[in-house]
């Protein structure tokens, strides 16, 4: 979620779209073959899958390595550290399957 404030194109989102895209996100890097949006988090965010694509896809490749790099080099540092568990090493997946916004 904090790539997104390197980003001036991600003001067309409100931030309750992008938190719950982000959890969207790390749900899904975390765990590919399940399904990350559950019954529970749609009612309390009120949120449809179908609704975060396209806050999801833009998170998706703000966190590509490429993008990682260039635009928050701070930031992948930060979150390459141990009190952050690494999380700027996981392997991201290649694609998100369509089937997981329906």
């Amino acid at each position: 979620m904090e790539l997104s404030l390197y980003d001036y194109s991600m003001l067309c989102y409100a931030p309750s779209v992008i938190a719950a895209s982000a959890v969207f996100l790390a749900k899904y890097v975390l765990y590919p073959n399940t399904p990350p949006w559950t019954a529970t988090l749609k009612q309390y965010t009120e949120y449809e899958p179908y609704k975060l694509i396209d806050c999801v896809w833009h998170l998706y490749r703000l966190f590509s390595w490429n993008n990682f790099d260039n635009i928050a080099p701070t930031t992948k540092e930060k979150y390459s550290h141990i009190n952050y568990d690494f999380v700027a090493m996981v392997d991201f997946p290649p694609s998100i399957p369509i089937k997981y916004f329906s």
